[in-house]
This record gives structure tokens, C-alpha cells and sequence, in this order.
């Protein structure tokens, strides 16, 4: 009895051993809807996405029904999104010049509304665990995202106003859309409508999730078309906030001239001066074409390696042991 339990025991440790391992490579398009998620009051506004994938995957099986291993690979991607919100904003700064001699204004900064508006293309690797079974395939993992290049288009509202307080004279002046008052600060339209590029080439390592079905092709099925669903969610960039009470988004100097000079006006970038963290967000359909390049069986042991087409033998062995350690009938 013995020597059928370790036969046995054998056999079974080489089924549990016997692994086809698979390298499987697929390229596709990926179309979807992206943007960043702020924390704080401004509203994320989303676009769209589009980019082709490259992957390479490395799958183990054991029973050609259920895979497991990893996928990386790279893609290109072009990506829209934006954000927007109202603003105002309360400060001091002092006219210090022959004329004046340092009076305090108190500024009132208000527009009801600002957007920002950015195209991006990028790069995405993933390195994420893949798993498939009768066709249906998830990956759960990490994507890198390394901007390559971004424009980034701003607009301030027409109804942007700027009001100064004059403390030691007690009385205030106005000035909007009007450009009437240049004296204490005007929004050109220059101002008001800025571009930049690379405004926010923040790195982004984000967690991705992958859920879809293959449909296999051919007699050999080496080669399959999928469709997926994936979704990918920031958990850490490089993005740092320039948001601070000296360093402000519309910032008003007075002049150091003449009291009839027009006051210094500078208007920064949204996204870095409004915006206290920036967390990127995408979502969408990917259609792929997947090919098989090898498929070698490989079971290994601890102390050595067993063909699949040893098993039957072995299992022959444990048949006649067991017929000959069963009791004569007689």
C-alpha cells in the first residue's frame, strides 16, 4: 500500500506542476472620457480620449481553461479635459510712492467665471496582473502616465470686477469691463483670454482595472479579438500647487509712479493657482486584436522536470502496484 500512496502522490504533484506557459501580444484603440478631480470648489469638466495600445502578456495555465500572469506594454494617447469655477478674492497691498506716501488698498477681485481648457498627448505603461477564463478576461494593476506635451487655453468672464478701498481716504473705486479706472487695475483682454503649453506635465501613477470578453479565432485559436471596459483613477503626481496668499491668480501692485500710472496687474494659470490637488481620471471601451507566439507545456519539480506524456505511464504503474497488493480472493 505503500508504494501505491507514493505512485500516486507522484502523479498528483505533476498535475498540480504540469504549466502551459503563454506570451500573448495585442494592440488595439481605446476611446473614452477624461479629466482631473480637484478637492476643492472648482468643477472638473470632461473630455475625451483616444489612443492606441501595445501590450505584451506572459499567462500561465495548468488546465487550458483558467489563466494567470501580467501584462505591461505602452500607449499613446490624446486627451481633453478641463476645469472651471467663479472666483473672488480679498487682499491688501500699499501705493507707496512720492504722492501717495504708503496708503493701504484693500482690493475685491470677482468673475463669474473661469475656465480652463487642455489638450494633452501622453504616454501610458501599465504593469498590471492579468487573469482569463472562457473568454472573459480582467487585469487589475498600476498604469504610469509621462505627459509628452500639453496646451492649456483660459478664459475669464465678461463680468469681471476689481474694487479698491482706500483706507486713509475712505473711499472706494470700481472698475470692470469698462476699463475704466485703469489706475487700480485692469484685466486686458490679453489677460483674459491666455494659452500656454505644457501648463501642468504632471506625472501620474494611477490604479487600472480591465474587464472584457474574447471571442477566440481560427481552429487553432492563437489569436483572439476582445473588447474591454477599463477605468484608471490618480492615486499620486508630480502636480504642486502654486495656490499660497502671496502668490495669488489675479494679483494687483499699485503703481510706483505718478498716482495717474495704471496699477501692475499679473493673472496666473488655473490649474496651479486655484487648484489644491489635481487628481486624473479616465474611463472608456478598448477593441483589440490578441496573437499567440509560443505555447510550451513545462512541468518542473523540486529535484527535476516530467513530460505530460509521462503521466498516463505513471499512472499505469499505480494500477498494476494496486493489483498487486490486493489479498488473493482465494
Amino acid at each position: 500500500m505503500k508504494r501505491v500512496a507514493l505512485i500516486l502522490l507522484s502523479v498528483l504533484m505533476a498535475g498540480g506542476m504540469l504549466r502551459a506557459q503563454y506570451n500573448d501580444f495585442s494592440f488595439g484603440l481605446r476611446g473614452g472620457t477624461s479629466t482631473y478631480y480637484t478637492l476643492d470648489n472648482l468643477k472638473q469638466q470632461y473630455g475625451y480620449l483616444g489612443g492606441f495600445d501595445f501590450n505584451y502578456s506572459f499567462l500561465t495555465t495548468n488546465d487550458h481553461l483558467n489563466y494567470i500572469g501580467f501584462r505591461t506594454g505602452v500607449s499613446v494617447a490624446y486627451s481633453t479635459f478641463g476645469m472651471s469655477g467663479a472666483y473672488q478674492d480679498h487682499f491688501q497691498n500699499v501705493w507707496n510712492n512720492a504722492y501717495t506716501n504708503g496708503m493701504h488698498i484693500d482690493y475685491t477681485v470677482t468673475a463669474g467665471n473661469i475656465t480652463a481648457s487642455t489638450n494633452q498627448l501622453h504616454l501610458e505603461v501599465p504593469l498590471m496582473g492579468q487573469f482569463q477564463t472562457k473568454g472573459f478576461t480582467m487585469a487589475i494593476g498600476m498604469k504610469f502616465m509621462f505627459p509628452v506635451m500639453s496646451t492649456t487655453n483660459q478664459t475669464i468672464s465678461d463680468d469681471w470686477k476689481v474694487t479698491a478701498y482706500f483706507q486713509e481716504m475712505g473711499y472706494a473705486l470700481e472698475n470692470d469691463n469698462n476699463h475704466n479706472v485703469i489706475a487700480i487695475g485692469d484685466l486686458t483682454d490679453e489677460m483674459r483670454n491666455m494659452s500656454r503649453k505644457s501648463c501642468i506635465p504632471t506625472f501620474n501613477a494611477m490604479a487600472s482595472m480591465e474587464i472584457g470578453y474574447e471571442w477566440e479565432l481560427g481552429p487553432a485559436k492563437t489569436s483572439a479579438i476582445g473588447l474591454l471596459a477599463y477605468l484608471d483613477y490618480s492615486l499620486w503626481n508630480t502636480f504642486k500647487s502654486e495656490k499660497s496668499a502671496s502668490n495669488r491668480f489675479i494679483n494687483i501692485a499699485p503703481a510706483e509712479g505718478a498716482a495717474e500710472m495704471p496699477a501692475k496687474t499679473t493673472v496666473g494659470m488655473m490649474y496651479n493657482m486655484m487648484a489644491d490637488e489635481m487628481n486624473y481620471f479616465s474611463a472608456g471601451a478598448k477593441l483589440y486584436y490578441r496573437f499567440r507566439v509560443t505555447s510550451h507545456p513545462k512541468t518542473s519539480y523540486g529535484f527535476g522536470r516530467l513530460k505530460k506524456a509521462d503521466v498516463p505511464e505513471l499512472m499505469e504503474k499505480v494500477e498494476e502496484a494496486a493489483e498487486e497488493e490486493q489479498p488473493d480472493a482465494e
